[in-house]
Parts: C-alpha cells; structure tokens; sequence
C-alpha cells in the first residue's frame, strides 16, 4: 500500500539547497512523496524552480517568516487546497539540512512499527544520541530540534487549530516570530494527545551551520549573534507570558513531565526511553548568558 507523505520545506534565497534536497528526495523517496516548497520572503531572482508557494507580502519580504510561521503556511495551503486529507503524513524541513540517501522511506517503516509516535526525527549524524541509540533504532524522547519532523497526520488532526489566525495557526504558535520554544511545545502537546516524539537512526541528517552563521546577506536575515539574542530574548518572553517560564530549562522540565507521564500509560514501550542524563538530542551552541543546553538558530 502506498504511503502518502507531504514533504514541505521552508526556505529563504537558498535556490541551490532546495534543488539538492528535492533532488535526493525524488532520487530515494520519489513513490511516497509530494514535494512542497515554501519561499519565505525570497527574492524573485532566488526563487528555486521547485517553489509552490512564494510569500511575497511586504513583511515577508523583510522579515522572512521563521519556522512557525513558515510551516504553518504550508499546512494552511494544504488545508486550503483541500489536500491535507491526502497524505497520512507532513515532513516539515529547513532548505538547510541534507541527507546522503533514502530518509522518508525508512522513517515511514518505523511510523509504522510505533504506532504511538506522532513526531519523529532524523539523527544528526554527529549527534552523541546517535552512539546512545545504536544503528537502524529510534528512541522516545522528550525535546529534539526541529531540523526536519515527520509528523502523523492523526496526530496533526487531533491538535490542528482550523480558526488560528495566519500568525497563529493551525500547528505551531507563529505569534512567537523566530519560533525559540515552539519545537518544545508542539512535542508537549503530543505527549498531551498520547503520542510520543521519537528520534531516529536508521537515517541520518546533515545541516550546513555556516549558512546561518556567515551567509546572514544571503538569507537576508541579521548577524549570527544579532539574530541568537533576538531569537532568545523573543522566545523566553514569549514562554513567561504564554506559560509563566523564565527559561528554556523549565519548558523542557515541563515537557519531560508529560514525557515520564506516557511511560507510566504505556509501560511496555519503556524499552524505547532514552534515559534523562542521557538525552540533549542536537548540535551544541550556546549563546552568552543562556543556559547550557543544545539549542539551535532559527533560520528563514
């Protein structure tokens, strides 16, 4: 049976990224995939010749549309175009990530083996849970950085907000513009509805940090740690009105609650924790003053 996936990926003046990504997906992945691409902002003259969508409105323009806001587009033109009820799943990615062979397909295996995972991720190939986890697995856990999730269409049913507002809406909380927290959230929210957020092995993920660090022109974004600060002090203020945190330590506090919660309902599937001193599930890149955790940079 065919297994329908929707691969949307966000990107801002990345022509040449996106032609790679597509590439390697239609090369692998071709029979279960249709590809979407989100131009947040682009200029015309870096438009990939895969776009399907081009946010052009002067505020996109500017200022781009970060993750949140960006995925939340590209459901929202699924929901409009009366597709979303075609795929039994949504892999959401950044233009700056790259794989060096089939990822949808062996993720979709595991979906199917884990019927409790609404979320789940590629391991970075230089991620220490990669060693914790072991070749060809994936484990449960409670925060991973969102470079490409492939979400269960159930799972999005069960949270999606058809009256959300463009900014906010129907998946992620775009009213926290760079988006620091809302990878966070949305893995609570799972763990709320019963469904774990998995991190997986039998793929690997690559990302090309540098795009994001030396190529602020190219993206039309600020410095590197212009943007860190706005994207931190945006995300912290938006945790404290929204939830009453004061750091990004207490959100994943809070989600690994909900994380231990789901064990104790389901205690069969303990085999797949990954143990809490063991889990930091991303690149390390710590800002001045922020706490010591593994965080990661918005993008377009």
């Amino acid at each position: 049976m065919r297994r329908r996936v929707a691969v949307i990926i966000l990107s801002r003046n990345l022509p040449e990224a996106v032609d790679r990504l597509v590439r390697g997906i239609r090369r692998f992945d071709l029979d279960d995939t249709d590809i979407y691409v989100i131009e947040a902002g682009t200029d015309r003259d870096k438009l990939s010749e895969h776009h399907t969508t081009w946010a052009n409105w002067p505020e996109a323009m500017q200022e781009g549309l970060r993750p949140a806001r960006g995925f939340n587009l590209g459901i929202r033109e699924l929901i409009n175009g009366g597709r979303l009820h075609e795929y039994d799943y949504l892999f959401l990615m950044r233009a700056t990530v790259h794989f060096d062979g089939p990822v949808v397909s062996r993720l979709l295996d595991q979906l199917e083996e884990h019927p409790r995972v609404g979320i789940i991720s590629p391991c970075g190939d230089t991620w220490p849970e990669r060693e914790l986890i072991g070749p060809d697995s994936l484990r449960y856990v409670w925060h991973i950085n969102h470079h490409a999730w492939m979400l269960r269409r159930s799972f999005v049913d069960r949270i999606i907000d058809h009256q959300g507002t463009a900014d906010n809406g129907p998946v992620f909380d775009g009213s926290n513009f760079r988006s620091y927290g809302t990878d966070t959230e949305l893995i609570v929210k799972g763990y709320i509805n019963d469904y774990a957020t998995a991190l997986s092995t039998a793929c690997a993920l690559s990302e090309d940090p540098e795009l994001l660090k030396t190529r602020a022109d190219l993206i039309r974004t600020d410095p590197y740690d212009v943007n860190a600060r706005k994207v931190f002090d945006e995300g912290f203020q938006w945790m404290r009105r929204k939830y009453g945190f004061t750091t990004r330590l207490q959100f994943q506090e809070y989600a690994r609650l909900w994380y231990d919660r789901f064990f104790v309902l389901h205690p069969w599937l303990t085999e797949y924790r990954l143990l809490p001193e063991d889990h930091v599930a991303g690149p390390r890149a710590v800002p001045p003053d922020a706490e010591h955790e593994r965080i990661m940079v918005p993008g377009p």
